[in-house]
């Protein structure tokens, strides 16, 4: 996981806030990476109000999402 780290902090570290509607878009090519940069995402912004993070995947309903 330390890239995915290095990967987030960086981007938290560029983000620019408010976000209107999104200030980043990430997208990864399995839905396993999807959640893992998510998790990072959450691990690292938890104490950054305005920043909150979503997963969206395929092969699900888009009710769910």
């Amino acid at each position: 996981m330390g890239k995915t780290a290095v990967f987030v902090l960086a981007v938290l570290h560029r983000i620019d806030l408010p976000a209107d509607p999104a200030s980043v878009i990430v997208l990864g090519h399995t839905r396993e990476l999807a959640f893992q940069i998510k998790s990072e995402f959450d691990r690292f912004s938890k104490h950054l109000r305005d920043v909150t993070t979503e997963v969206f995947y395929g092969g699900v309903p888009i009710t769910e999402h």
